[in-house]
């Protein structure tokens, strides 16, 4: 319980990179299952 609140303040400091960081792996994720089912 404390891990996960401190990690969400972490994350909720750092939202702007997180929330690109989320993209980037998203994205990379959804490349790499279009190439795995081709």
């Amino acid at each position: 319980m404390i891990v996960s609140d401190s990690l969400g303040k972490y994350l909720f400091v750092n939202a702007d990179f997180w929330r690109y960081e989320f993209i980037y792996y998203y994205s990379a994720l959804l490349i790499l299952i279009i190439v795995v089912l081709r």
